[in-house]
């Protein structure tokens, strides 16, 4: 009897041994997987340094498509969204905080860069290569706390999936872009810039993201700006802050998806060029209509005869204020400052597209003509680049008895100068007809 009761007892305490066993193993399991979905980093997403002249759109979407076994580069990337052949010249978007610089006499010089990259042109670049590109904005006017929420979930989800996630931050709210371009200045209320970042992980444990810096590739190519780890309260105050001005006002998300295969090369190349063509024949149902239409009010090569035509009839009269502008706000430089940025970029990007092209043997070979065209065109974007220059010296620098006179030669320059691309643009047209 005693034999059975000690038998008992020892079956009892083996079969609650395996009770704790198996809630240990369960819990351990349990707490696998809660590990897991606090981190998450996608392996292998390739990195791509932003390249001079371009903005910062492309080296992410070229690190993101890249990801997805699709060779491409920043200026394939720009030829295919129009870049070269696409031209915008307008007013941009009203801001409070334009005041009273809106008032200001002089038409808002966006041209080329500026002109592509919406979301209509990103789309169209996605389905090129049998992905889908999709364009979310969390505004948190009404609710700041819920938006970031609402954005954050979304970014964990995608990262999750193995999806990287292409975002907007302020630059000068974002540390590791003021650390890598030395810059003291601090975030204002008045800024509106942003550069644009790919989330390729988190780790809510230590409350981290894992992200990929274009601008440090830029700076020196002997380091590149992957896989770098950053607290998430970082990511929240610089993606508020990013576009727009005043306050901040939103989150945004950039997000390409592989869903198919790609198009037949020659099939790409035929359908690039087509819709290039239209941008440079100024047809506004091709260039983005969230952005671009609103920023803009002429399109191509209308654009261009726009500003030929405000440069010819009424730039000269605006000298003088500009002269004393200069004397009150110096260290802006406006307006030449940023006409010589744009049209510098212009004749860079027209370089790298030609590039591009020559490089591509199926371009190459069909169009041709339009290559030695777009090669004469920067060439021209560089002189008017030297011209504006020599504008800025005489304007700032001549008195005022002889600045008008040798203002008035330049100009006439600069106006024979646009005139030239522009009839390097109706040439490209025609024989494209």
């Amino acid at each position: 009897m005693k034999q059975k009761i000690v038998v008992l007892i020892i079956l009892l305490l083996l079969l609650s041994g395996s009770g704790i066993a198996s809630s240990s193993i369960l819990n351990y399991k349990n707490n696998a997987k809660n590990e897991l979905d606090n981190c998450h980093l996608i392996k292998n997403v390739p990195y791509v340094a932003k390249e001079e002249g371009f903005s910062c759109d492309y080296a992410p979407i070229a690190m993101t498509l890249k990801y997805y076994g699709i060779n491409t580069s920043i200026p394939e990337i720009f030829y295919e969204i129009g870049g070269g052949y696409a031209q915008g010249y307008g007013y941009p978007l009203k801001r409070v905080s334009d005041f009273p610089f809106r008032k200001l006499p002089l038409k808002f010089l966006c041209l080329g860069d500026l002109s592509v990259g919406g979301t209509e042109d990103y789309k169209f670049l996605a389905s090129l290569y049998g992905c889908s590109f999709e364009y979310d904005d969390y505004n948190f006017v009404a609710n700041k706390e819920k938006c970031w929420k609402e954005y954050w979930a979304k970014v964990q989800n995608y990262i999750s999936s193995d999806i990287p996630v292409v975002t907007a931050v302020d630059p000068l709210s974002w540390p590791p872009y003021r650390e890598f371009t030395n810059t003291t200045m601090p975030p204002s209320i008045f800024s509106r810039s942003c550069c644009v970042i790919v989330i390729v992980g988190f780790n809510l444990s230590n409350s981290t993201i894992c992200f990929h810096d274009q601008y440090v590739g830029e700076k020196n190519s002997s380091i590149d700006g992957s896989y770098k780890w950053i607290n998430i309260s970082e990511l929240k105050k610089a993606a508020g802050r990013a576009i727009w001005d005043m306050k901040e006002t939103r989150y945004e998300i950039l997000l390409i998806k592989k869903i198919s295969d790609a198009l037949p090369e020659d099939l790409i190349v035929e359908l690039v060029h087509n819709r290039n063509i239209k941008k440079l024949e100024g047809l506004k149902e091709v260039y983005d209509s969230d952005f671009i239409q609103n920023n803009f009010k002429e399109y191509g090569i209308y654009a261009l005869k726009s500003l030929k035509k405000d440069m010819q009839s009424l730039f000269i009269y605006r000298l003088p204020f500009y002269k004393i502008f200069h004397v009150v706000v110096p260290s802006l430089g406006y307006p030449f400052s940023k006409m010589i940025d744009y049209f510098n970029c212009e004749s860079i990007d027209e370089s790298q597209v030609v590039q591009y092209m020559k490089s591509n043997t199926k371009i190459a070979s069909q169009y041709y003509g339009d290559i030695a065209l777009l090669e004469l065109e920067a060439k021209y974007w560089r002189n008017l680049t030297n011209l504006t220059i020599d504008l800025k010296g005489a304007v700032y620098k001549g008195s005022w008895f002889k600045f008008p006179i040798e203002s008035k030669s330049i100009i006439n320059n600069m106006v024979e100068t646009i005139d030239n691309i522009i009839q390097i643009q109706e040439m490209i047209i025609l024989a494209n007809s």
